[in-house]
């Protein structure tokens, strides 16, 4: 063997075991990698301030309801946030002197979007979407927050005019942190065009966090 061809074999060999120490090192740290240089970025923002009207069975037949939805989005789909979910972390209600107050606090997840075809945490690298509340028509039209699990001390259903702060969190195994505060403004009416609804209920986004 000559030189140059001992060389040309040494030269290949030592690529050989780069190659194979370099996918030995992406096999075990890729992932880990890959989360500390480009995280899930999350983003939340509501679908609709209109909502979204359907019908749901009630003991007195089909009742009109009305539901509002939290899109979840990652702009790193690539990197997802694994088993996450959106939750309810804070409530806030006007005092006495009109200023906002916390009456309650703690962290239980809302329900996804058709909750019952899915489980409790998804992987968020696709769209996903929550359910916020909704407003119930009848005879005394009414608001339900919507978490999956709802503590003693945690009040999810109100009739009448109201207004209300949401704190909502995505929740991940990378610990994500993106917050949303939702403000809710109700006269408790209702009514069934959607631009007339929208006189009587209000959400929006108050701000970000994350």
């Amino acid at each position: 063997m000559t030189d140059a061809q001992f060389l040309w074999h040494i030269s290949v060999n030592i690529l050989v075991a780069i190659g194979t120490l370099g996918s030995v090192i992406v096999a075990l740290f890729g992932q880990w990698l890959r989360l500390k240089l480009w995280p899930p970025k999350i983003r939340m923002s509501l679908v609709s301030a209109l909502g979204e009207k359907t019908l749901e069975n009630s003991p007195d037949g089909k009742l009109e309801v009305r539901y509002y939805h939290l899109h979840v989005e990652n702009d790193r789909p690539w990197s997802p946030a694994t088993s996450a979910c959106v939750e309810f972390v804070r409530l806030e209600e006007p005092g006495p002197d009109e200023t906002y107050q916390v009456t309650w606090f703690g962290r239980v997840p809302i329900r996804r979007r058709h909750q019952e075809m899915y489980q409790l945490t998804t992987d968020i690298g696709s769209p996903v979407d929550y359910d916020v509340c909704r407003v119930s028509s009848g005879r005394s039209p009414t608001l339900k927050l919507m978490p999956i699990i709802v503590p003693n001390n945690l009040k999810i259903q109100y009739v009448g005019s109201r207004r209300l702060r949401l704190f909502l969190q995505v929740n991940s195994l990378q610990n994500v942190q993106t917050a949303l505060l939702v403000e809710i403004a109700w006269d408790g009416q209702w009514d069934d065009g959607d631009a007339e609804m929208a006189k009587h209920f209000k959400i929006k986004v108050l701000r970000h966090a994350g």
